[in-house]
């Protein structure tokens, strides 16, 4: 099992098939953690932050604190266990910390108060050995002493450290690199290693595996260190000792914090910000960010890559797309080199003046030929014979140059379709060409040959062709890959193993051992052929055999995609979609950016014959959650509490402890199994007969290919169908011991020893003869009992109901008074502002009248010709008003929104003139022309309310929002 810090969130254990998460709800003093160890004994060791030093033996999580630490001192940074068993932490601020038995004591390292801060631990040439922020110490059983280099200086930045199976100490410094280490006297004798020319890599943790490394930084990914160069996969440079996993290859960061081998090739790498990675092993590796087609190898083991887009190259220095003049559109279907080393290339849908066929000098594209020389554009395959002729299949046919000269064949010579996908030369010098509709044709002299559906192949589409030493040949199509000897054909599909019909393309290994083919569903390797009787012959056994031979074999197959575990899915149709470089490394071209470029070593693939071992993790009953701590008379309070919190999510009440044990009253054990908490020498009584086993096989390189298969003895008459579900439900288990067995099959299809889990259930009480006599007096009185406890139950309903009438009838009574009340008050208040509007509106009126007597007086009596309009003004002005008063005065049409207007004969030149002459004083006082005009088809009499119009215009800033439209009459007026 593997188990992880993390930053905040506590602690995980992965069992393959599960994380199991443990917080400080479950009894960790801090969810913080720095270091974490597991001891030979199966107890974890957990350093955290602020809260000290936490031991978990499997059931119960205890802490402990260097005397007189605070806060941050109470940090434990790293923790390991010697060759003796011991156990010793480094701290932040207190030193060594070595725990042996009940004992623990606190030892300075470096500084004389011991004050050290530790980074790491490391065990070689029989010492302990550790980094601190002062240097490194050396300690030799009795006293530390430090260590200093050759020029006398202190090491105070090795930030982790570790050694390989061959004794050599290897320091990784968080100021970036790497260093061999070896001691002569009391000096270290140093060795720098930059892993990355003129980068600075800095390291944060180092783990072996074997004499190799794992480095994880926090700048450049993970590494992975060989000091022989047998793991490097640069391309074209098997001397280079570095193989680095980045962003490149599919990690979601490049800094990492953490790195953890597990136990069958697989690696865990802990992010900063990007949770928890797993890398499967050193077989499959990605590079993603291109969509690539065409794949081709130089002299210089460059690997260059025909992409959607552009032409790229893989070396040592990693992945780089070339930027020429050619530009970097279009799609590369076909990438090759030429005699001359240079990297030749046909491509499609790009500019019509750029596309054929290309070559690539190192800095810029050039066409290899003249357009007008050229007889098409788009190219899917290029091919250069034994004599060096230039052979390219199109969209028009074939072409072959040779002596500057053109020889195109189509359809018309012979061909079975104009489309070319492929052609290859045979031993014999003959071209054959693989057609999109029109079969394989078979090109010999001035001969062409072309075999269809009509002569057995399975589909006409065929995407490539090959041949093996001895003559037979492989032909990939859109319904199978088939055989061909000369005379017939086999196809061999889905049914036979295969993970897609559509085979896009087939390479023979370059030991003439294996037959890859690339299928849109991944691809699969056949690595021999096995007979009627299970006898298997190696692949190449048949090469030259006739089909009805090679009928009686079925092939031996691995199938490589995403359904088996592995991180590829279609392969592309174009050349060399599959590649395999001249160190037997395959490389696959996908049809995704996700997947990208795949790089497959069968070498590294580790087809473990050992077995995984399985784990029952849980024994439920009734298929319900079940702490058995809880039942455990002997139990402290503190196991119970954490137990439960990590059955239920929290710890329950003391009531629902009390409910379970007296529910599972019959049910009794002797002690229970650490970590997985599972029940021993398990008695169950048969009221609770029904029992839930939940099961793990530990493989956490490819956890979903493990299968499972069980049986309980007695119960099941043999094992179930191998199914990837992990748990298995019984029920109505009869009286009487029995046997509960499982085993696990590893994804290289190893079985494991079946586990077994004993257990008994008892007797029921009704198989006894008395038991009927008791049934009789317990069914009578379960009836009685019943109906006293219906009528119990009625009884108490009809209370209920009749509280609860009594209740909501004086609700609504409350109710119904407060809703009165309120209705009163509003009336109240309602005639109260109708008393005082017409109070007002009387008293106004009072005052009103006598203006308009006195104006109308004035009017009558003898006065100057320039006050006459003075005077029409003020009785004009106290008609309007006198109208608002009225309006006031009618509350209810005002409430419900409606105001009448008059319809009666006006002249609206004389309104707007009695307006002018009103304001006419203010605008003399301010000395501003007051201009009243008229537009032509105003009409001269209305129909309307004059009032309301010389309100609108002696009022337009307040009227504007109120009126926009009126009309009178028939005819409407624009205000």
């Amino acid at each position: 099992m593997l188990w992880f810090g993390t930053n905040g969130a506590g602690v995980s254990r992965y069992d393959g098939h599960s994380f199991v998460n443990f917080t400080m709800a479950h009894g960790l003093p801090d969810n913080t953690i720095l270091s974490i160890a597991a001891a030979g004994n199966g107890d974890i060791w957990i350093g955290t932050s602020t809260g000290g030093l936490c031991h978990f033996d499997g059931q119960r999580f205890t802490t402990w604190n260097v005397p007189g630490a605070t806060g941050l001192g109470k940090g434990f940074s790293c923790i390991r266990e010697g060759p003796d068993g011991v156990i010793w932490c480094g701290t932040r601020g207190h030193g060594i910390v070595r725990i042996a038995g009940g004992q623990r004591d606190v030892m300075p390292v470096i500084h004389p108060q011991g004050r050290d801060q530790v980074r790491d631990i490391a065990f070689a040439q029989g010492a302990m050995w550790v980094s601190t922020y002062a240097g490194i110490a050396r300690f030799d059983g009795h006293v530390f002493q430090e260590v200093k280099d050759a020029n006398g200086s202190v090491l105070s930045d090795a930030e982790s450290m570790a050694v390989t199976k061959d004794g050599t100490i290897w320091l990784g410094h968080v100021s970036g690199g790497l260093t061999r280490a070896t001691m002569q006297g009391d000096k270290i004798q140093l060795e720098h290693i930059a892993l990355i020319s003129d980068e600075t890599v800095k390291v944060s943790q180092l783990v072996t595996d074997g004499n190799d490394l794992w480095i994880a930084s926090t700048t450049h990914g993970a590494l992975r260190y060989s000091p022989s160069g047998k793991d490097s996969d640069n391309v074209g440079d098997r001397s280079a000792t570095v193989k680095r996993l980045s962003t490149a290859n599919g990690l979601p960061t490049d800094q990492l914090l953490s790195v953890v081998p597990g136990t069958r090739g697989d690696v865990w790498f802990g992010t900063r910000g990007a949770g928890l990675v797993q890398h499967r092993g050193a077989a499959f590796s990605n590079y993603r960010g291109i969509k690539p087609i065409s794949l081709a190898q130089d002299m210089n083991g460059v690997l260059w890559i025909g992409t959607t887009n552009s032409l790229a190259r893989l070396d040592r220095r990693g992945l780089q797309v070339q930027q020429g003049s050619f530009g970097d559109r279009g799609w590369n279907y076909s990438v090759s080199i030429d005699p001359m080393d240079r990297v030749g290339f046909g491509r499609n849908m790009a500019d019509p003046g750029k596309q054929g066929m290309s070559w690539f000098d190192g800095r810029d594209h050039h066409v290899m030929q003249p357009m007008e020389l050229r007889a098409h554009t788009d190219y899917f395959w290029t091919m250069h014979d034994r004599k060096g002729r230039l052979w390219a299949g199109g969209r028009h046919g074939l072409e072959r140059w040779a002596d500057g000269m053109r020889t195109t064949w189509s359809t018309a010579q012979g061909l079975g379709s104009d489309l070319v996908l492929s052609a290859i030369e045979d031993d014999a010098g003959a071209i054959w060409v693989g057609t999109d509709g029109g079969g394989v044709s078979r090109m010999s002299g001035d001969s062409i040959t072309t075999w269809t559906t009509t002569e057995g192949l399975p589909n006409n589409v065929v995407w490539s062709v090959l041949q093996e030493a001895r003559g037979t040949r492989w032909i990939t199509t859109l319904a199978g890959l088939c055989r061909f000897d000369g005379q017939s054909f086999i196809t061999y599909t889905t049914q036979d193993g295969l993970p897609d019909d559509n085979i896009n393309q087939a390479l023979l290994a370059r030991d003439g051992k294996a037959l890859y083919a690339g299928t849109l569903n991944g691809f699969a390797v056949i690595t021999g052929w096995k007979d009627a009787h299970g006898n298997v012959r190696p692949f190449d056994a048949l090469d030259g055999s006739p089909n009805d031979s090679a009928a009686r074999y079925a092939p031996v197959l691995e199938v490589y995609n995403t359904a088996t575990g592995f991180p590829v899915k279609d392969v592309q149709t174009a050349e060399h979609a599959l590649f395999e470089d001249r160190h037997g490394v395959l490389w696959v071209a996908t049809g995704s950016d996700k997947s990208g470029l795949v790089r497959f070593d069968r070498k590294a693939m580790q087809h473990d014959a050992e077995p995984i071992r399985v784990e029952l993790v849980s024994v439920a009953l009734h298929n319900e959650p079940t702490c058995w701590h809880a039942l455990d008379a002997n139990a402290d309070s503190a196991t119970i509490d954490q137990q439960e919190a990590i059955a239920f999510g929290a710890t329950r009440a003391e009531e629902a402890r009390l409910r379970d044990r007296d529910r599972f009253g019959g049910v009794s054990f002797s002690g229970i199994a650490p970590h997985f908490a599972v029940p021993q020498d398990l008695v169950l009584d048969y009221r609770n007969n029904r029992i839930a086993f939940g099961f793990v096989g530990i493989e956490t390189s490819r956890p979903e290919l493990v299968e499972y298969q069980w049986k309980l003895e007695g119960y099941d008459s043999d094992w179930n169908a191998p199914t990837r579900n992990t748990s298995a439900t019984y029920g109505n288990i009869d009286e009487g011991d029995h046997s509960f067995k499982v085993r696990a099959k590893s994804p290289d299809g190893v079985w494991s020893e079946p586990l077994e889990y004993r257990f008994r259930v008892l007797p029921p009480l009704h198989r006894t003869w008395w038991a009927f006599v008791s049934y009789l007096i317990l069914v009578a009185g379960a009836i009685a009992f019943i109906i006293r406890r219906r009528t119990a139950v009625l009884n108490a309903q009809k209370i209920r109901l009749e509280r609860t009438v009594s209740e909501r009838t004086e609700e609504l009574r409350v109710k119904k008074e407060e809703a009165d009340e309120q209705r009163e008050r509003a009336e109240l208040s309602e005639k109260a502002k109708e008393r005082f509007l017409a109070n007002m509106s009387h008293e106004i009126r009072t005052p009103m009248n006598a203006i308009m007597g006195m104006s109308e007086i004035l009017k009558n009596r003898p006065h100057a010709p320039e006050q006459e309009k003075y005077i029409n003004a003020i009785a004009q002005s106290s008609e309007n008003l006198l109208v608002i008063i009225n309006d006031i005065l009618d509350l209810t049409k005002i409430d419900a929104g409606r105001i009448d207007f008059e319809q009666v004969p006006f002249e609206p030149r004389t309104v707007i003139g009695n307006v002018r002459d009103i304001l006419q004083f203010k605008a003399d006082e301010k000395r501003i022309a007051l201009v009243v005009e008229f537009a032509p088809d105003v009409p001269r009499t209305l129909i309307g309310d004059p009032t309301r119009l010389n309100q609108i215009v002696m009022n337009p800033r307040r009227q504007r929002d109120r009126v926009h439209r009126t009309r009178i009459g028939n005819d409407p007026c624009s205000l």
